[in-house]
């Protein structure tokens, strides 16, 4: 089998994957430098201003520990 196509297709594969990762994170308040602090008003998650649906808390704060444990 002629995996000379993979070999080279993976680690941008891979560099895209992390990049689009990080930006979701980051649209979360979820970075390298820091985590924004998120509160649920009502029926909205609301970080840094910006308003998510209140089910996105619980994986979120999953995130956050998990960051905050292992590292970004």
């Amino acid at each position: 089998m002629n995996t000379s196509q993979l070999s080279s297709y993976a680690p941008e594969a891979r560099k895209a994957f992390i990049a689009a990762v990080s930006a979701q994170a980051a649209t979360l308040g979820i970075t390298s430098k820091s985590i924004s602090d998120a509160k649920v008003e009502g029926d909205v998650l609301l970080i840094d201003g910006q308003a998510f649906p209140k089910e996105y808390a619980s994986a979120r704060s999953a995130l956050a520990d998990r960051v905050r444990a292992e590292g970004f």
